[in-house]
C-alpha cells in the first residue's frame, strides 16, 4: 500500500498517465489527503484514465484472508466493471459516491475513529492496571461486551500485552494521518476539541523510539505519566 501523497504522486506521474493502455482503470488505496484525492482525479481525467479510489479497512491478516472492508468511490459503471477484482480482495464494498475523494475523507474519518479508540483503551487499560487489575480481563470484558469488534479485541490485546511488533499499522503513519483528519476538519471550519492532546501523545511515542512499531504502542506514553 502507498503509504502517502507524495508515494502517490510518484506513481501515478505523467509518464504513468501517458502509458495506460485503453479501458485502464488505475485503483488507488492508499490514505491520502483530500488535496492530493482531488489532484489525482483531475489528473487521470486529464489523461483520459479511469480512476477509483478505494482505501481499506483491515489489518495485513485480513488483507491475506481477503477480508478486508473496502471504501470506494468513482464513476458507477467503473466501480462495476471492478466487481470481480474487489470481490477477490475484500468481503464487503462500500460505495460512497461519484467523487473519488469521497473515499478518502471516509478512511480519514474512521482512521480517527481507531485513533481514539486506541487513546481510550491506553487509558482505560493504563488505569485498571494502576488500581492492579489484570489488563487482559479488562479488555475480554469490554471487547466482548459493550465493545465487540476487531480494533477492540485486536489492539487491546495488543496493549495488554505490550505486542507492537511487527506492525500491523506504524505509530509514524498513524500520525500521519491524525494530521490528515486534522486538515479535513480545518477545510470545513471543523475543530476538534481532542486533537492537540491526542496529537502530541504521537508525537511523545515517535520521541520515545515507537515510530516503527504498532500504532497501539501509543500507550506505552500513557502508561508512563507520572
Amino acid at each position: 500500500m502507498l503509504a502517502d501523497d507524495a508515494a502517490v504522486d510518484n506513481a501515478f506521474d505523467d509518464e504513468t498517465l501517458a502509458a495506460a493502455g485503453a479501458g485502464a482503470i488505475h485503483v488507488n488505496m492508499a490514505t491520502i489527503s483530500l488535496g492530493a484525492a482531488a489532484r489525482q482525479a483531475e489528473r487521470h481525467a486529464a489523461a483520459g484514465v479511469r480512476y477509483v479510489a478505494s482505501p481499506v479497512m483491515g489489518r495485513p491478516e485480513f488483507a491475506a484472508a481477503g477480508k478486508l472492508n473496502l471504501l470506494v468511490a468513482g464513476e458507477s459503471d467503473t466501480i462495476d466493471a471492478l466487481g470481480p477484482f474487489l470481490e477477490v480482495l475484500g468481503a464487503r464494498t462500500w460505495r460512497f459516491g461519484e467523487e473519488p475523494a469521497q473515499a478518502n475523507l471516509v478512511k480519514i474519518a474512521m482512521n480517527y475513529l481507531i485513533i481514539h479508540a486506541l487513546v481510550a483503551m491506553s487509558e482505560g487499560i493504563s488505569l485498571a492496571e494502576r488500581h492492579g487489575i489484570e489488563a487482559q480481563k479488562l479488555v475480554e470484558l469490554f471487547s466482548e461486551t459493550v465493545l465487540p469488534g476487531p480494533v477492540y479485541s485486536g489492539y487491546g490485546s495488543a496493549i495488554a500485552g505490550k505486542k507492537y511488533l511487527p506492525p500491523g499499522f506504524a505509530t509514524v503513519l498513524g500520525l500521519k494521518d491524525l494530521g490528515l483528519a486534522g486538515d479535513a476538519a480545518a477545510a470545513v471550519d471543523l475543530e476538534f476539541p481532542t486533537y492537540d492532546a491526542i496529537s502530541s501523545v504521537f508525537k511523545t511515542a515517535l520521541d520515545n523510539g515507537y515510530g516503527d512499531h504498532d500504532w497501539a504502542s501509543i500507550a506505552e506514553v500513557v502508561r508512563s505519566q507520572p
